[in-house]
């Protein structure tokens, strides 16, 4: 059962602890809690889809050395 439809933002308590799970700084209990909750709540799930997206995108165009 979603909780929310997938317009507007993510659930305020959710917001930091997806964009650290979507930035790979999440430890492991709060990377499987964020994960767990964008499941059933298709705002946080879109939410972290965005972030994550962001994130390949800055590696994308990040320089080499």
């Amino acid at each position: 059962m979603k909780l929310h439809n997938s317009e507007g933002p993510p659930c305020r308590h959710m917001e930091n602890m997806l964009k650290s799970t979507a930035e790979g700084t999440a430890g492991t209990v709060a990377k499987w809690y964020a994960t767990t909750h964008a499941k059933g709540c298709t705002r946080c799930q879109c939410f972290l889809n965005e972030q994550v997206a962001k994130q390949e995108e800055a590696v994308e165009v990040a320089p080499t050395k």
